[in-house]
């Protein structure tokens, strides 16, 4: 039987987003042995249809971030198409992958909220058709906490000197503070940096920044770290894999659209920090980031404070609605987590690394945090980094 001729369109501008999607394509072939050959095809200007899709005998499609005209001519030629990350198109032949845009809204408003945040605030893309719907969850979360929320559609082209929009610049220098941000992907986030650094604000002091992709070159490079929203972008297109290989065998899907829920915040320095109005719980807070993987103890912490441990326990308590020692191995956790991501280092070196008194009480306290093992969490890291994946493996895509 001869293989299925299978396009890959996607915008090579958005190059870490779609290749994590292409990683999850070749994890579903190589898991599933799928007699595809595939091409690779840079998405086509506008609304145009990509001139490959002419004159070729395709079998399917996969695209990232598909235009509307795109999806018409897959249609039109009655070619199974799964579209990634893209608006709904109404086709009845195009199957839909992408984010849970309500479950993401939702969960960067909890995330502040969580950290004592009463000050909160939107920015989004007026080009792009999730904002909306991102917008809306995280407003109604945040008003459920009873917290403020103010919201900005950044308009396009519109950049003054340092990479800041105007418009930017002057909503942010309005907004109350300690703010916590939430902003519709990556790109704003830098823009938010540059304006911060335009108006003298701290971040994550003054406003701590969530962005969302969690494109990681982008985020790890900038001055402090952006922590973002991982929208398990392997997982989608491992996904459409699937999907389409349903398809291709006249397994119809027995819906048209499948919105997944984000895999998590990777959290970086750009909220590493908790708005509190004691003063005493705000500098315990600073000395476990500070200090956490060097031995500190909450018996230690307080004597820094000069304050006794129960007067400190209870204070940390009203003000953030746990112990210090949570506070404590949240922040070792966090580090074990930055470790396993990052480096080849074994459990027991991490163990010894982040504070552990030994690598069992580590795996313990991971599994019941995050509810996988720190090993199974680094095969999901290698997988979502596209390490798990050799070039030549990714070559293959275009034999």
């Amino acid at each position: 039987m001869p293989p299925h001729q299978i396009a890959l369109v996607y915008d090579p501008q958005e190059s870490e987003c779609a290749l994590r999607v292409l990683a999850g394509v070749a994890r579903f072939l190589e898991q599933h042995e799928a007699h595809w050959r595939c091409a690779l095809l840079p998405l086509p200007d506008g609304d145009e249809c990509h001139p490959s899709l002419n004159g070729h005998a395709l079998d399917g499609v996969i695209t990232i971030e598909a235009a509307p005209g795109l999806l018409d001519a897959c249609a039109w030629r009655g070619l199974p198409t799964v579209a990634v990350n893209a608006a709904e198109s109404g086709l009845h032949q195009v199957i839909h992958v992408g984010p849970d845009n309500t479950y993401v809204g939702h969960m960067g408003a909890e995330f502040f909220v969580e950290r004592g945040f009463r000050h909160l605030a939107y920015g989004g893309s007026p080009l792009a058709a999730s904002s909306p719907e991102r917008e809306a969850a995280f407003i109604e979360a945040a008003e459920l906490s009873g917290a403020s929320v103010g919201t900005l559609e950044l308009p396009p082209a519109d950049v003054a000197d340092g990479g800041a929009p105007f418009a930017l610049v002057r909503w942010l220098e309005k907004l109350p503070r300690p703010l916590g941000l939430l902003v519709h992907h990556d790109g704003l986030a830098v823009q938010v940096l540059a304006a911060c650094q335009r108006l003298g604000l701290s971040v994550p002091e003054d406003l701590a920044l969530l962005g969302i992709n969690n494109e990681s070159v982008r985020c790890q490079l900038c001055s402090p770290g952006i922590s973002s929203i991982d929208l398990g972008y392997e997982y989608m297109g491992l996904t459409a894999a699937r999907l389409l290989q349903q398809c291709l065998q006249g397994q119809v899907p027995d819906r048209r659209a499948f919105f997944l829920e984000p895999v998590e915040i990777v959290q970086r320095r750009s909220t590493d920090a908790t708005a509190v109005s004691d003063d005493r719980v705000a500098r315990a807070i600073r000395v476990i980031q500070d200090r956490a993987t060097q031995g500190l103890t909450v018996d230690a912490l307080a004597r820094q404070l000069k304050i006794s441990r129960s007067s400190l326990e209870r204070r940390f308590r009203k003000q953030v609605g746990h112990s210090p020692q949570t506070e404590l191995r949240q922040a070792r956790l966090q580090q074990v987590k930055r470790l396993l991501q990052e480096t080849d280092l074994t459990i027991a070196e991490i163990a010894n690394r982040t504070g552990f008194v030994n690598p069992e009480y580590l795996y313990v306290a991971f599994k019941r945090l995050h509810r996988i093992t720190p090993a199974e969490y680094r095969e999901r890291c290698l997988l979502q980094s596209g390490r798990s994946y050799s070039a030549p493996r990714l070559a293959a895509l275009h034999a």
